[in-house]
């Protein structure tokens, strides 16, 4: 399941990062982009640079688990093959675990580190081996040049590690622990060491703007999110979702994680209290403290026997509780911090992605669990061995989790929010990972011009792109800028990388602010003024404007260009309508055959909204949706502006055709997308409208239906039928009563929808729904 390209998220601008050895956005993951530089140097024998990266994620998975594994052998020597093994497979072969574990991102590294970080505090505890600190000091430097995440279990640990350092008499140790830890931060250096590059992010090459840079100051510093939504969770409803998520999505069956380790943690506990859950079935004629001190005994001698520390281990109590405490710092200090809004299901998703290193914890709680279960059913109930249950209970749960990882069956989560409890179906990982973005970017840059201009408003746009010009060498001749970093201040200092572009100020900024007029910036507008004849017109745009710009919609317009925009100037644009049709008929031509090149297009519920795949289904049919409105508007136009008498046959059909084209993209909206907008809805029924007030043809005209070439709108196990199938009645002479029906049931379900009502149009549309409802019409069934 390992992908074979670059995936969603922060991939593609990562991997891009490391390719060319530049600066990824703050605070700069030096580590992962050294790493990954390396990685991406093997011969291409996996097809893409991306691949060998997502393999190297899946080596970092594998570490991680392996660690676990260890750290139950390393608390429990007698502890169970089984138990150990229960412990890696919980977490590795949990949903959002495996799906980082196959996809090129910081976070596999960031689980490998902070399993390793708490391998050494527990063997450090249990052997009082100063070696095992100095490697849990590197590791913190380390790990915090990949995720500062990594601080929120550094911190507990250290203060852990100074307690038994206290106790121990090697506090004066400290100093140099400290400096051990500096010197794992030494990767940072390589920020301002490194060539300025296009496309990297921030202006490192000053202390203030590495210290910048590094703090995330243009996020927020200890932030994760810097968008307009606002979060109204608490931090207890957010830790809330924590266990919810836990129990119902990363667990199989459910509750499973959470049940056993909270049942691994009291047997840790119950250690110290004298309790005999721990005891094994050899040792049962024994008393409890002498059971307790004989397995100490014989564990100090053995690790004696190879050069270990004689000093006695910990209590296992004395592990126990300071890895509760480690867990409950990350919950509730990350979830105070944390200002991702939950009620959004793709930032939520975001937001999930920092529970795998707590998860951390109760993987290893929940593998020491099956240990305690097993000696409780082999000792008190069957009188048997504890490894043979430990094993079948092992065997059992695994596959079972192994089954989640794979095929997730998405187990609702609920999470409270504003008071609302809110459900969502989560599958975000039913399908292993495929060529989505790779074929994305593509069918994003295939169509362009030569040496066109593309200027950038959304992430998803920026990353792919970015992976495929900088790591494939794929369109390089295309210039793609993104918006949003020329809003920061430290854009000023990259200008000088793009040489050919004119640049009428210092930073992208909102027109008519003091910003604007005395600080150096520019708006969208004059960033066009200045370079729409250098590229001969051949701009481009992706995404939202970030600032509204009256002075851009005075003189320039948008044209449907794909899954793009083409910017035109108004005064020097001449296409007709129907030079616009065709020429982004073939556009869609070209998008649609690489948005399937190597599969299909991300459907639901396959790809859930928490997912970055399901953004490429959203995207499209938005643009799907918007070439029919810009074709219905401007074909409206026309009808408007002359008599229908006074123009000849073939002008007749070809408005006609117009709007029956329209007409199809928005009924395949209506058929296949679970989002459906009420824009798309009015449009529908608006296009519908004019079909059949227009004057009547003798056979509805020929009109081509793309999408019944590449037929991509349906899932990979349904038959997707296309428009000839769902209406047949279109394409004969009573093509009138066809949209008369589709204009009532779209009108229809217009003016039941909440945000119609906002509509300026309402009203006008409802009057008319209502005379010919009055008529004794019925609105027909969906079909």
């Amino acid at each position: 399941t390992i992908a074979p390209s670059v995936a969603g998220g922060d991939s593609g601008e990562l991997l891009a990062e490391a390719c060319q050895l530049g600066t990824a956005h703050p605070p700069g993951y030096p580590l992962f982009t050294m790493i990954m530089h390396f990685v991406m140097k093997l011969p291409p024998v996996l097809g893409t640079k991306a691949a060998w990266a997502n393999l190297a994620c899946a080596f970092f998975g594998a570490v991680t688990a392996a660690t676990l594994a260890l750290m139950v052998i390393e608390i429990m020597p007698d502890a169970s093959r089984g138990a150990a093994f229960s412990a890696a497979g919980f977490y590795a072969f949990s949903p959002l675990v495996w799906q980082y574990s196959t996809t090129a991102e910081v976070f596999a590294l960031n689980n490998a580190l902070n399993a390793l970080i708490l391998s050494r505090a527990i063997a450090f505890a249990r052997k009082r081996q100063i070696k095992d600190a100095r490697l849990g000091a590197l590791l913190c430097g380390l790990a915090l040049c990949n995720q500062h995440t990594a601080l929120l279990f550094e911190i507990p640990l250290v203060l852990w590690m100074i307690s038994m350092l206290l106790k121990q008499n090697l506090i004066k140790t400290l100093p140099s622990l400290i400096g051990i830890g500096l010197f794992g931060l030494l990767p940072y250096l390589y920020l301002p060491l490194a060539t300025p590059k296009q496309g990297s992010w921030g202006n490192v090459h000053s202390f203030n703007g590495f210290l910048h840079h590094f703090l995330r100051r243009d996020y927020g510093t200890l932030r994760l999110y810097s968008g307009a939504a606002k979060a109204n969770d608490t931090t207890l409803q957010r830790v809330s979702a924590y266990f919810i998520d836990v129990a119902k999505r990363q667990s199989n069956p459910l509750y499973t994680l959470p049940v056993l380790a909270f049942v691994g943690f009291l047997g840790l506990l119950f250690d110290r209290m004298n309790f005999t859950v721990l005891t094994d079935v050899s040792t049962i004629s024994k008393n409890s403290k002498q059971r307790r001190k004989s397995r100490l005994r014989a564990y100090n001698e053995e690790k004696k026997g190879h050069g270990g520390d004689t000093n006695e281990s910990a209590p296992l109590s004395e592990v126990a509780l300071p890895l509760a405490a480690t867990l409950w710092f990350y919950l509730f200090l990350f979830h105070s911090l944390s200002n991702l809004p939950l009620d959004d299901p793709l930032l939520y998703g975001v937001h999930a992605r920092f529970w795998m290193q707590p998860n951390l914890i109760i993987a290893l709680f929940a593998g020491i669990g099956i240990e305690v279960l097993a000696k409780v059913i082999g000792s008190r109930l069957l009188n048997k061995p504890k490894h043979q249950p430990a094993a079948r209970l092992a065997v059992l749960l695994i596959a079972t989790q192994l089954q989640l990882g794979i095929r997730p069956g998405g187990a609702p989560g609920s999470i409270f929010l504003a008071g609302l409890r809110k459900t969502w179906n989560i599958q975000s990982s039913l399908a292993p990972p495929a060529w989505y973005f790779h074929n994305y970017a593509r069918a994003l840059l295939t169509p362009l011009p030569k040496n066109a201009l593309l200027l950038v408003n959304y992430d998803q746009q920026w990353t792919s792109l970015r992976y495929q010009q900088v790591c494939e060498g794929y369109r390089t001749d295309v210039t793609v800028l993104q918006l949003s970093m020329m809003t920061y201040g430290w854009w000023e200092t990259r200008r000088k990388l793009y040489p050919h572009i004119n640049w009428p100020g210092t930073h992208y900024t909102k027109e008519l602010t003091v910003d604007w007029a005395h600080h150096g910036g520019f708006t969208f507008k004059e960033l066009l003024d200045a370079n729409y004849a250098t590229f001969s017109g051949n701009v481009f745009f992706g995404g939202k404007l970030s600032y509204a710009d009256t002075g851009f919609h005075q003189v320039y317009d948008f044209i449907p260009y794909g899954l793009l925009k083409k910017i035109i100037h108004k005064q020097q644009s001449t296409q007709s309508l129907e030079s616009i049709v065709k020429s982004t008929r073939k556009v869609w031509n070209i998008t649609l055959s690489q948005l399937t090149h190597h599969s299909g297009i991300p459907i639901e519920p396959i790809h859930s909204e928490e997912t970055w795949e399901w953004t490429i289904n959203r995207e499209l049919f938005d643009h799907i949706a918007e070439r029919a409105a810009f074709i219905l508007e401007r074909a409206i136009a026309e009808a408007d502006s002359s008599s229908s008498s006074s123009i000849d046959e073939k002008t007749l059909k070809r408005r006609i055709r117009h709007l029956f084209e329209a007409a199809i993209w928005l009924e395949y909206c209506i058929k296949y997308d679970n989002h459906l907008t009420t824009a798309a809805v009015k449009n529908s029924g608006l296009a519908d409208v004019h079909i059949v007030k227009s004057p009547t043809l003798s056979q509805s005209p020929n009109v081509t239906d793309l999408f019944e070439y590449h037929k991509v709108l349906a899932g990979p196990d349904q038959k997707m039928k296309t428009f000839s199938d769902l209406f047949p009645q279109a394409f004969s002479s009573d093509y009138k009563t066809w949209a008369s029906e589709r204009f009532m049931y779209a009108w229809g379900d217009f003016l039941q929808r909440e945000d119609a009502r906002n509509d300026a149009q309402y009203d006008t549309i409802k009057d008319i729904y209502m005379t010919v409802t009055s008529k004794g019409r019925k609105s027909p069934s969906s079909s």
